[in-house]
């Protein structure tokens, strides 16, 4: 299992355009991958013993070898998590995650739920005002 550090960082990312399906969006260190929320697997969100939040999900077969690589080259770094033009998270990949089973801890109940809501149900991206 991989372990990812909720924490809040400053992020200039390429987002998804309004009207697209919602996906979310993985970025850093100049790489992306997009994921369709409906192939994660086993999505919980917990809070542990000492208080922090969890949000856990498994990745695709196909995602995963992509997400292996990413989080390799991320060590120590940022990855941001995107989903219709907002990064909901931007958390420090702790260790690579090789398994495609993702750990994030951290995070206020706010940021969790928001991140939890979007990984569970997806929606389509609005578009802009006016």
């Amino acid at each position: 299992m991989g372990l990812l550090f909720l924490g809040l960082a400053g992020a200039s990312v390429a987002l998804p355009a309004y009207g697209e399906p919602a996906s979310i969006l993985f970025q850093g260190g100049g790489a992306a991958l997009t994921v369709d929320p409906e192939t994660l697997d086993a999505l919980s969100r917990t809070v542990r013993e000492d208080g922090l939040n969890e949000v856990q999900f498994r990745l695709s077969v196909t995602d995963t070898k992509q997400f292996s690589q990413m989080t390799r080259a991320l060590e120590g770094q940022t990855l941001t998590i995107s989903v219709c033009r907002h990064v909901l998270a931007a958390p420090t990949v702790m260790v690579p995650i090789e398994d495609g089973t993702v750990l994030i801890t951290g995070g206020t109940d706010a940021a969790t739920n928001a991140l939890f809501d979007a990984l569970e149900n997806g929606a389509d991206c609005p578009g802009p005002a006016g």
